[in-house]
């Protein structure tokens, strides 16, 4: 797959592959061997997510630990997605026990989650990727049309091959994107079909929904 890219992006993400343990082979299977697709999302990843770390360490002060909790969800999804698999696991044990109000281990798991994210951000920034291709701002608001494809593509893919942990799991992810109000319409109706694990009837609802996002 990595023949696909461009001469300095190929050696970007081979450097990202050797020095910042990215699994970018997987990564790229992901996003259907999209390389332009997942040089961008691995940028928006190192431009937006520079202090989570530090939101974190505010949001779990609060009263309310669902903020908290559902930042490390995002960047467990964002990072599984991308091939940061060091990073996902290390995400995917902080949310746990925040879900579990685990607070007293809270401390000891955000130590390695913050490593892993502070190598992963540095690994982008060491790797040039970011010399090697533009990629479009985007406001914080707006609605990532392609990466709600890959997150609808990976639902799906778990609904008909009726595993309901992880096609739940993909939900949980679409559920935080930012939907224009008529395609989350669609989302609620694919989410309610999952619940009441009609798996095949999500499956193309989601593909429907594919279709939709294609032509918003």
């Amino acid at each position: 797959m990595i023949e696909k890219v461009r001469a300095i992006s190929e050696a970007s993400l081979l450097k990202l592959k050797n020095d910042a343990d990215f699994d970018i082979d997987d990564g790229l299977l992901r996003m259907s061997g999209n390389a332009e697709l997942y040089i961008e999302l691995i940028l928006e990843f190192s431009n937006s997510y520079r202090d989570t770390a530090d939101k974190f360490q505010k949001l779990i002060e609060d009263t309310d630990k669902e903020p908290a909790r559902r930042l490390v969800h995002t960047v467990k999804g964002v990072s599984g997605g991308l091939g940061i698999k060091e990073l996902y696991l290390a995400a995917g044990e902080l949310e746990k026990a925040v879900k579990e109000n685990r607070f007293d281990q809270v401390d000891s798991l955000f130590v390695p989650f913050r490593n892993q994210l502070v190598s992963a951000l540095e690994g982008v920034e060491n790797s040039g990727l970011k010399e090697s291709i533009v990629v479009p701002e985007r406001g914080e608001g707006d609605f990532d049309a392609e990466f709600a494809v890959i997150l609808l593509k990976n639902f799906a893919e778990h609904a008909v091959s009726r595993k309901p942990k992880p096609a739940k799991d993909s939900l949980r992810e679409l559920q935080l994107l930012n939907w224009p109000s008529e395609l989350r319409i669609k989302l609620d109706e694919t989410s309610r079909l999952a619940k009441c694990f009609k798996l095949k009837e999500a499956a193309q609802s989601a593909g429907i929904l594919i279709n939709k996002i294609k032509e918003y």
